[in-house]
């Protein structure tokens, strides 16, 4: 029988809250015992702060998904930091309301672009990562983080932090979501290894860092997704002790 030490480890990590509907994912995370970092929006934090009070309080962190979730390839490198910077300021804000330590610094750019999608700004990724350092962000701190994909761009190596796996349930409700568009689509994919894109969720060797989203449109799947995840040969551990640096 395999050993817990040799289990892999996972961090669940959700994305683009607080959406309208966090309360009830709330509800689902802790029926099983689960906590996440919610990567939020800067501009939802603006609108439904007391959502993210309520995570806070029930032991999740919340993490900078920049301002306005704008992929920082179109942005100007100080637009890039002003999105940074705006979020900060919000989350801060919200955990001194909530009269709790602010446990980490942590940071995932929207839609995963680390600002080098555009060939004409060669060093713009190298300059966010100094961005991010300047800020104080920390990376995931898994001791077998080996994900083919993973690797493959780096990952290892930034400061934001990126995933090895995407439910992308998005798909049932997004149009450019290609090959996804029933939940029975997304289900098929979970079970699926690809590890030439990176997923090897199923039979791979490496520690997870699980990204999900809450979006209005998938709240009724959100809990099944959960418990699919929960049947992978996976341990889930909170967040916290998963961080490579906390702030002092």
């Amino acid at each position: 029988m395999e050993s817990v030490n040799q289990q892999r480890l996972a961090i669940l990590t959700i994305d683009d809250s607080p959406s309208v509907d966090l309360q009830i994912r709330l509800k689902h995370l802790k029926e099983r015992s689960l906590t996440a970092i919610l990567f939020c929006r800067g501009d939802y934090l603006e609108k439904r702060p007391e959502l993210a009070l309520q995570a806070i309080h029930e032991k999740h962190i919340i993490g900078n998904h920049a301002f306005s979730h704008t992929p920082f390839s179109n942005l100007t490198l100080a637009e890039g930091e002003k999105e940074i910077s705006k979020t900060e300021q919000i989350i801060d804000r919200i955990y001194e309301q909530s009269d709790i330590r602010r446990p980490a610094k942590v940071f995932r750019f929207p839609y995963g672009d680390k600002g080098n999608r555009d060939p004409t700004h060669s060093t713009r990724a190298e300059d966010l990562q100094k961005i991010l350092k300047e800020f104080g962000f920390s990376p995931p701190k898994l001791p077998n983080l080996t994900n083919s994909h993973y690797q493959s761009i780096n990952a290892h190596k930034d400061l934001d932090w990126f995933w090895t796996f995407d439910a992308m349930e998005y798909g049932i409700y997004r149009e450019w979501a290609k090959d996804l568009h029933t939940i029975d689509d997304v289900y098929n994919r979970m079970n699926t290894d690809s590890p030439d894109k990176g997923i090897e969720i199923n039979n791979g060797t490496s520690d997870e860092i699980i990204l999900i989203h809450d979006h209005s449109e998938t709240t009724d799947v959100f809990p099944d997704i959960l418990d699919r995840l929960l049947q992978k040969n996976c341990k889930f551990v909170s967040p916290e002790g998963h961080i490579d640096i906390f702030i002092q």
